[in-house]
Formats: C-alpha cells, sequence, structure tokens
C-alpha cells in the first residue's frame, strides 16, 4: 500500500546523508549570488538614469527582471540535479547485490518504484521550497504578476515530475548507477534540443523526411522547455497556450515512463541476473567487427580500454542519437566556416571565432561532467559488483589500477576530444583560431580533464556508494566551475574567482588572429568580440589562462599522488613489499638483475 515501507526507509535515509545538506547550502548561495550580480548591475544602471529615485515602472521592472533570473537558475538545478537525484536509486540497489531482497518481500513493483520517485521528489520539492522566501520578497517590488509565480511553478514542478520520471525509467532497466545517471542526462539533453533542431534544419536539409518525422517531432517539440522559450517573443497569450500544452504533456509522459519502470522492473531484472549475454554470430567464430589487440603487461588499461559493460541496445541507440546531433553540429558549422572561408571579411572571422568559442566550451563541459562522473564510478562500482575482492588478489598494484581507472575514463569520452580538436583546426584554418590559442587550448583541455578523472579517482576510492562518490564529485566540480553562471562584473574584477571557473578560462583562451593584430598594434585595446557585447583584454586573459592552469595542475598532481598513497589502505590491504608494488615488468627486470640464472632460465 502507498506510500509504503519503501517510501519512508528512502525518506529518512536520504534525508539523513550529509551531502543533501551540502547540496541545499550550495543551491541557496548560488541564488543568493545571482541575485545580488542581478542587483549589483541593475542598481548601477538605474542609478545612472535616475539619480534622485525610481519610479513605480522602474521598480515594476526591477523585480521582473531579478524574478525571471530567479526563475532560471531554478530551472536550471531541476535540469542538473533531478536525474543525479532520481537515476542511481534502483540501479543502485542492483550493483550493491540488495535489490533481490527486496523483489522477494510482498511489496509489488509500484509500491516499489513509485516509493523511490516520491521520496526523490519531495527532496526536489525542498529545493523549490527553498526559493519561495525569495519569491515572497521580490513581490514588494511589484511588476511580479501572482499568476505568473503561478505559472512558473508549475511548468517547474511538471518539469521534475517529466525528468523525475524519465529517470526511474533509466534506473529499473540499467545494470549500473553510471548507465542509468548517464543515460538519463543524455536523453534529456536529446528531449531538450534536439526536437527544436530538427524543426528549424529538417525542412530545409530533407523536406521529404521531415514530413514523415513532423508528427512526432511536433508531440515531442511542444514538452520541451526549449520551445516554450521560443515562444517567448510570440507575446503573452502565446505563451500561456503553450505553457498549458507544455504542462500536460509532460504530466502524460511522465506517467508512461513511471508505468514502463513498473512494467520492465521485475522482467529486465530477471533477463539481467539469470541469461548469461548472448554471442553474436560473430562472437561465436572468435570474429569481431574491431579486433582487439592483445593484452600485454598492462592488462588492467587493456580492460578499461576494450571491455564495455554498457549492452548492445544501449550502444545502438547511443550512436543513433551520436550520429542525429553531428549531423546537426556539421551543418551548423559549414554555414558558419563557409563565409569565412570564402569571403575572408573580419566579421565573418569573428563570427566563427564566436561560434567555435561557444560549441567548444559546451563540448568541454559534458566532456569534464563525463570523465569526472566515470572515474567517479570507476572503483565503486567494482566494489559494489563484487569483483573488487578478486581484483585485489592479483598481483596488480595501485598505480597501475589507478591509472588505469583514470586513463579509460577519459577513454570513453574521446570522442569529444576528437570533435573539440577538428573544430580548432578548421578556426586555424580560417583564422578564426590563432596558433597561441589553439596551444593554450589544448593545454588546458589536457589540465581540466586530468584533474576531473584525478578528483574522481579519488572520491571513487574513499567513498562506500557509486551514488555518494558520483555525488560529491559532480558537487565539487559545480562548485569550483559555478563562476561559469556568472559572467558579468564581478568575475572581471576577481582574478582568483575567474581561474577557479575553468569553461569561462576555455571560452576566453580561444583568440583569433584579429585579436592577436590588434594586441600588438594597441595593447590597452580590448578584443575584437568588443562589437558583438562581449569584451576582455588579452592580458587579463593571460592572467586567467596562468593561474587556472597552474592551480588545477597542482590540484590533479596531489589528488593523484593522495590517490595512490592511500590506494592500500582505502582498499583495506597490507602493505605489500617493495616487489609487488612494482608492475610485472619491472619486477622481471629488477629480479633478472639481482639473479642472472633467472634471466637464463627464462
Amino acid at each position: 500500500m502507498f506510500p509504503g515501507p519503501v517510501f519512508k526507509l528512502e525518506l529518512v535515509r536520504t534525508a539523513r546523508r550529509n551531502r543533501f545538506f551540502l547540496m541545499r547550502v550550495v543551491y541557496v548561495l548560488i541564488v543568493l549570488f545571482i541575485l545580488w550580480q542581478n542587483y549589483a548591475s541593475n542598481a548601477s544602471w538605474l542609478d545612472r538614469r535616475n539619480a534622485g529615485g525610481l519610479t513605480i515602472s522602474e521598480m515594476a521592472s526591477f523585480g521582473l527582471g531579478m524574478f525571471a533570473s530567479f526563475a532560471g537558475v531554478q530551472f536550471l538545478a531541476v535540469l542538473g540535479l533531478v536525474p543525479s537525484l532520481v537515476a542511481g536509486t534502483i540501479a543502485e540497489e542492483k550493483q550493491r547485490k540488495t535489490l533481490h531482497d527486496l523483489l522477494v518481500t510482498p511489496l509489488g513493483s509500484s509500491a516499489i518504484v513509485l516509493g523511490k520517485l516520491t521520496a526523490r521528489l519531495l527532496h526536489v520539492g525542498v529545493y523549490l521550497a527553498l526559493g519561495l522566501p525569495v519569491t515572497i520578497f521580490l513581490s514588494l517590488f511589484g511588476g511580479v504578476d501572482p499568476l505568473i509565480v503561478l505559472l512558473v511553478y508549475a511548468g517547474t514542478l511538471s518539469t521534475a515530475f517529466f525528468v523525475a520520471a524519465l529517470s526511474i525509467c533509466f534506473s529499473a532497466i540499467a545494470r549500473t548507477v553510471r548507465e542509468a545517471v548517464s543515460g538519463a542526462y543524455g536523453f534529456e539533453a536529446v528531449w531538450f534540443l534536439v526536437p527544436s533542431l530538427i524543426s528549424a534544419l529538417m525542412p530545409t536539409l530533407w523536406p521529404r523526411v521531415y514530413a514523415w518525422v513532423r508528427p512526432v517531432n511536433e508531440w515531442v517539440k511542444d514538452s520541451s522547455p526549449f520551445e516554450l522559450l521560443l515562444s517567448l517573443r510570440r507575446g503573452p497569450s502565446v505563451l500561456l497556450s503553450n505553457l498549458s500544452w507544455m504542462i500536460g504533456l509532460q504530466l502524460v509522459y511522465g506517467s508512461l515512463f513511471v508505468l514502463l519502470a513498473v512494467l520492465w522492473l521485475r522482467p529486465t531484472f530477471r533477463k539481467q541476473e539469470s541469461r548469461p549475454a548472448r554471442m553474436t554470430w560473430l562472437s561465436k567464430r572468435g570474429l569481431r567487427m574491431l579486433p582487439r589487440p592483445a593484452c600485454g603487461d598492462d592488462p588492467m588499461l587493456w580492460k578499461e580500454r576494450f571491455v564495455s559493460r554498457t549492452r548492445g541496445a544501449v550502444k545502438v541507440v547511443g550512436l543513433l542519437i551520436g550520429l542525429s546531433i553531428l549531423a546537426i553540429l556539421s551543418y551548423e558549422t559549414y554555414q558558419m566556416a563557409q563565409p569565412a572561408f570564402a569571403q575572408g571579411d573580419d566579421g565573418a572571422i569573428m563570427e566563427l571565432n564566436l561560434y567555435i568559442r561557444t560549441l567548444g566550451t559546451g563540448a568541454y563541459l559534458l566532456l569534464a561532467l563525463g570523465v569526472a562522473s566515470a572515474a567517479a564510478t570507476s572503483v565503486a562500482t567494482e566494489r559494489e559488483e563484487g569483483t573488487w575482492s578478486s581484483l585485489l588478489a592479483t598481483p596488480l598494484s595501485g598505480v597501475e589500477i589507478v591509472r588505469a581507472k583514470m586513463f579509460g575514463a577519459v577513454w570513453r569520452y574521446r570522442v569529444i576530444v576528437y570533435l573539440v580538436v577538428l573544430l580548432w583546426l578548421i578556426g586555424f584554418l580560417a583564422r578564426a583560431v590563432h596558433p597561441l590559442g589553439f596551444v593554450l587550448e589544448v593545454i588546458e583541455l589536457v589540465v581540466f580533464t586530468g584533474f576531473a578523472a584525478a578528483l574522481g579517482a579519488y572520491h571513487s576510492l574513499k567513498a562506500k556508494t557509486t551514488s555518494h562518490a558520483q555525488g560529491v564529485t559532480i558537487g565539487q566540480l559545480s562548485v569550483l566551475n559555478s563562476g561559469m553562471f556568472c559572467l558579468g562584473d564581478v568575475f572581471v574584477r576577481n582574478t582568483f574567482l575567474t581561474a577557479l571557473s575553468t569553461p569561462l578560462v576555455f571560452w576566453m583562451s580561444l583568440v583569433s588572429s584579429l585579436d592577436i593584430e590588434s594586441f600588438t598594434r594597441d595593447p590597452a585595446r580590448v578584443n575584437y568580440l568588443a562589437s558583438y557585447g562581449v569584451s576582455y583584454r588579452l592580458s587579463s586573459m593571460a592572467l586567467y589562462g596562468a593561474l587556472g592552469i597552474a592551480g588545477y595542475a597542482v590540484a590533479a598532481v596531489c589528488l593523484t599522488r593522495a590517490a595512490l598513497s592511500g590506494f592500500d589502505e582505502a582498499a583495506d590491504r597490507p602493505r605489500r613489499s617493495r616487489y609487488a608494488a612494482l608492475s610485472l615488468v619491472e619486477m622481471k627486470k629488477q629480479l633478472a638483475q639481482k639473479h642472472p640464472v633467472l634471466e637464463q632460465t627464462s
């Protein structure tokens, strides 16, 4: 009977975890920081226009602008937090081998799914309730219609329910927490952007195909908040009807995802536990489409590179989604690069530079979050799946295991690295990227990605569960890079905070040839992007980049050394001899040097 014991246990257990308290504090601080920055910028503008005071209309516009900033932060928090809170609930039970005990109880699948979903949605409701005092305070300025507040909260709640239902569905069918969380985030990104891009590009590129795709795409597109944002320029009446339609579709689609999670929970679990993996026709004959190389003397690194735990169906869906996104990005890149190559004027070059900056920074964010999440679940997954003890029983040292786990986390997302480097090469050929900017971007990509891998591996060794390691890693990485949400005057005046924001440093470092030419003529001049409303001094960019690279490089080295030195203690393994701490090849070399007879016999 609902809510049932699962709901009560999940609610009490998650409410007592320290990281949930920390996440609430960080969320409140980010909201207050955004509001303070918005207030500072609006106050300076109002002081310049009206030194004698504020009129009623100016007060109303100020309150409405503050509420819009708060609503945007709240909505982004829902999209970013809900998958991490919900997607690992059932998948974590599978990894910890406790779902077996839960399924043999008299509880039905609906009680398990709804209990976990409702408990996590209450935590999301706490985040939304934290903003109510801000909303009440902003109403004193006027300009904030209570109907607008009601509609914004209704849209936020429906979006939270849809994303939570999607996440619980992935959690019911996934084998691991990492697979569930990554699938939920990937499907959320596709749902948020791809339908609108299809409706904008496909009628021109493939009109016949769009005639078949349009009916399904329209139903999905109307449920996306991104399409709602695009309808802001059409007027309040259209916005109101689109918002009501979006809320209705999200409730219907979310209910369908919950129903699928209930129906698929037991059949999927029985299939995953009772049936061995089926061999394909090629595998039965010892053939593969992409042959694996020999294992060599580094088996852990070979395993992280060539052994995948992702199922074939998930790979096929991910491949289709990736190809569709790649096709859209290829078309947009061609449209932006073609004028820069053909005309070669300053305007086209700087537009291409701005496009590469924005797209490359977004790709870097996905890379950093993906690498950190994969590294955070690497060791914790071995513990929960029962393979950690057998791994520690091998002659492999902590250096080999940790190094392989960090490299494997980066290796999984190597496609993003290839795409980003390809974008930089296109910009370099079109003079939209200077060689100095290209070198800086490569160094920052290596250092910042290495820091994400080291942070995830360190917490994966220290944490007891996968969700704990993943939550702490993503939380710390988000706090360090929270400056990406504040690109205003506050960060320009604060060098230290700007250096901590890796997306901002990454974005600013991609200078063009025109930037360097203008700087050599006049060092006090701002960059060429000032004509597009974005300005900064190249000297400040150099200082921010140097501080960011140095700081994150030192932090990555310290985290890696801490993980290596504390590996035996974290693994609860007694300290090994000096030969056991070496790799197999180094051990053979040292033994052969001390005992030449062994070298002759071998």
